[in-house]
C-alpha cells in the first residue's frame, strides 16, 4: 500500500500547507497495518515525481493495490507541490490498467483520492 502525503507546497503556487495531514497518515498507517497491509508513505511530491512513485510502487507489486493521494485537489485529480495537478484519469488509472501493469491482472485495486478544495 502507498500513501503519498503532500502537505508543504512550493512559494507561488497559491496552495496553503496542509497543516496536521501527518496526523490523518499515521492514523491511516495504524489501521491499514492492522490488517496486515505493508504500508509505504511518500511526502511532498511534484506531480512528476508523484507518478514516478506511483509507477515505481506499481511495478513491484503482484497482490492487492491500495494508493491513497493525499493533497490539495479537484475532481481531476491531486496538485503536487509544484502547483502541478496529477489527473487520476490521465496518469494513474492507466498505470493500473491491464497494460499498464499485467501482473495486476485480476488483482483488486483501491484508488483514494483526499484531494481537499
Amino acid at each position: 500500500m502507498l500513501i503519498i502525503n503532500n502537505y508543504i507546497f512550493d512559494d507561488g503556487t497559491d496552495l496553503e500547507n496542509r497543516e496536521g495531514s501527518q496526523e490523518d497518515v499515521k492514523k491511516l498507517r495504524v489501521t491499514l497495518e492492522s490488517f496486515s497491509f505493508d504500508v509505504s508513505v511518500e511526502e511532498n511530491k511534484t506531480a512528476a515525481k508523484m507518478a514516478k512513485t506511483i509507477q515505481n510502487f506499481l511495478s513491484s507489486l503482484e497482490t492487492t493495490v491500495i494508493l491513497v493521494l493525499m493533497s490539495h485537489g479537484e475532481i481531476e485529480g491531486v496538485w503536487g507541490t509544484d502547483g502541478v495537478c496529477l489527473s487520476i484519469r490521465d496518469h494513474v488509472l492507466p498505470l493500473l490498467s491491464n497494460a499498464g501493469s499485467p501482473k495486476l491482472i485480476n488483482k483488486l485495486k483501491v484508488v483514494i483520492n483526499c484531494g481537499c478544495r
